[in-house]
């Protein structure tokens, strides 16, 4: 039950990555500027994200394939 949870939470961050890169900046790196619009992230920051969350999901699914595969097994 707890691998199927972080599964679901991998891949709803990866989602979240990929199609809303300026909100999760504003979530995790905005909080360290006092003055958030003077520390916006540049447009190739956002590429990054997008990248990294799609780099997420695929993993995600990769790793459910494996994990399906040996359960399926036992």
């Amino acid at each position: 039950m707890f691998i199927a949870l972080l599964f679901i939470v991998l891949f709803i961050m990866g989602i979240a990555a990929t199609f809303f890169p300026y909100q999760m900046w504003e979530i995790t790196e905005a909080w360290q500027y006092k003055d958030r619009e003077a520390n916006e992230p540049s447009d190739l920051r956002l590429v990054l994200w997008r990248v990294g969350g799609v780099a997420i999901i695929i993993g995600t699914l990769i790793m459910l394939g494996f994990y399906l595969q040996a359960a399926g097994k036992g």
